[in-house]
């Protein structure tokens, strides 16, 4: 039988052998976890990479629309109301609706915010890249559960995981009352009309006033010599697809660029083609990702920065 004092100094080495490994097990976990958050910001961060702005079409049953954009630059937000009793456009060729019926059509018709967004660009010529339910406003809101909610809560949206996530890390950084809140009916180019069902409400009357353009104003459409981008429009649906061809010179001239030329011609091309410089892959791809088109940068692009080439099969988009 082992004396006790051999087996307290057994302990006792025992013990000296744990304790010594503890320093080392902390040190390993605190760099998994530090190479975890490291890894966790990047992929993160990288969800924006090269824009200033994210523009997000915010709508709900019976209810106006809002449009909410991010500056990533100051970091602020604006939010934009569009009355519910507007009456717009509505994209897919789907007529003329109440803006505030626009969310439940969208949902109606099985594209959910999709509609949504693409009415607000064919209406008003916003440059829309997201669409998101109620629920994105969170962000927005002084209250930090509100902004958990809209990273991590259920609600339609465009949006990835990823996105809400930055989102969430760029809400933290804008300051009390860095968040504008401006109302589109308190312009005049909003005319209170009796509209097409007989009910009091707004209709778009003229463009946009400079205060809204300048919100969504984006300097890389413009040269280094301050003169717009110059694009041309090729209509392949040989005249069909006006609405389309509105909808993207409207868009473009808010972002800054001018469209000079609109040619029809019988292409070939199915969907929506951005032709672009090689040296404006920033502006081709915000073009793209906009108006849900292919990208291609050229060379050969001649006598303007870009081209837009869409089919007959693309105007149903407006």
């Amino acid at each position: 039988m082992p004396h006790p004092r051999s087996l307290l100094r057994n302990q006792s080495r025992d013990l000296h052998t744990i304790t010594s490994k503890v320093p080392s097990i902390i040190g390993g976990a605190l760099i998994f976890l530090t190479l975890v958050a490291v890894g966790t910001y990047i992929y993160i961060s990288r969800a924006f990479v090269d824009v200033s702005s994210v523009r997000i079409a915010v709508g709900s049953p019976q209810n106006e629309i809002k449009i909410l954009i991010f500056d990533f630059d100051e970091p602020s937000a604006s939010v934009i109301s569009i009355p519910p009793a507007t009456q717009v456009s509505v994209a897919r060729q789907l007529g003329e609706w109440k803006a505030g019926s626009v969310w439940e059509l969208g949902e109606d018709e099985g594209d959910k915010g999709g509609i949504l967004a693409d009415t607000v660009m064919k209406s008003f010529g916003i440059p829309i890249e997201e669409w998101a339910g109620e629920g994105v406003l969170g962000y927005i809101s002084p209250n930090i559960l509100s902004r958990v909610r809209a990273a991590f809560g259920l609600y339609d949206a465009s949006l990835g995981i990823r996105e809400r996530l930055a989102l969430g890390l760029i809400s933290i950084r804008i300051r009390s009352g860095g968040v504008a809140h401006i109302s589109l009916e308190e312009f005049a180019f909003m005319r209170e009309e009796t509209l097409k069902d007989g009910s009091e409400g707004y209709v778009v009357r003229g463009e946009l006033p400079s205060k809204i353009v300048g919100i969504f104003a984006d300097p890389r459409f413009v040269t280094d010599k301050n003169q717009p981008l110059k694009i041309k429009i090729i209509d392949g649906a040989q005249g069909h697809g006006l609405a389309t061809v509105h909808t993207i010179q409207n868009v473009s001239e808010v972002l800054g660029a001018k469209v000079v030329s609109i040619e029809e011609n019988n292409t070939e091309i199915q969907g929506c083609l951005i032709r672009g410089r090689s040296m404006l892959e920033y502006v081709s791809g915000i073009m793209g990702h906009l108006f849900r088109c292919n990208v291609e940068l050229s060379n050969t692009v001649n006598d303007v920065d870009l081209e837009v080439h869409f089919g007959s099969d693309y105007i149903r988009k407006f």
